[in-house]
């Protein structure tokens, strides 16, 4: 089902005028047994519906791309990371000696930067790696929830489970820095400017011509 959506999505945006290029990589399905081991490995259990992805495909990148002043430029990234690739995302403090530790002056440090959300640092799994370097994440201490963890650490909500967070990303078009208008921040200019450029695309799209800091 979850393939069937984004070749939905391509069909879409690739008939734009002003799109260039639009890019759909699936993978081999994980299997049970593979899932199994992941689970004994990390001590957890995956949520269904994220164990279904996995059984449909083994992650997933969905891209699109125009071109400004003659380069191409990505517009939108979707990317799940495959299973292998669903790691826990740790922070870790050290002594001179190199050795794990954490003091109460650290842990209250630690505390301010996540927000009220969390008094220690989450068990979080990184579902996607996003351009601007940030990171989404599966957190399953107390409630499950997917949550974007920002450059400065702190941690805020995007929605409740895994199915909620792919079509919130269908529904913004992957758009670069999306995640941001989640929290404190603003995305990028670059990406506000990527967001008036999909709103021309998917109305009266007129070719790009100014979009500056392409990647």
């Amino acid at each position: 089902m979850v393939i069937k959506v984004f070749q939905d999505l391509k069909e879409l945006i690739v008939a734009k005028p002003g799109v260039n290029d639009v890019c759909l990589n699936t993978n081999e399905p994980a299997t049970e047994d593979g899932i199994r081991k992941w689970e004994l490995s990390t001590g957890l259990k995956l949520p269904q519906d994220l164990k279904d992805f996995y059984l449909t495909t083994n992650g997933i990148e969905f891209v699109w791309c125009n071109v400004c002043n003659e380069r191409t430029c990505t517009i939108g990234r979707i990317k799940i990371n495959s299973l292998e690739e669903f790691k826990s995302v740790r922070l870790e403090f050290t002594n001179s000696s190199g050795e794990e530790e954490i003091s109460g002056n650290e842990k209250l440090f630690l505390s301010s930067l996540l927000g009220s959300d969390f008094e220690n640092w989450p068990c979080a799994y990184e579902l996607e790696k996003c351009l601007n370097g940030t990171s989404v994440v599966y957190v399953f201490d107390r409630d499950n929830g997917v949550y974007v963890l920002n450059h400065d650490l702190s941690i805020h909500e995007i929605c409740c489970t895994f199915e909620q967070y792919v079509r919130l990303a269908i529904v913004h078009l992957g758009l670069r820095d999306w995640q941001l208008w989640y929290t404190n921040d603003k995305p990028s200019p670059n990406s506000q400017v990527s967001c008036v450029y999909s709103h021309l695309c998917f109305s009266n799209c007129v070719p790009c011509t100014h979009l500056d800091g392409c990647t």
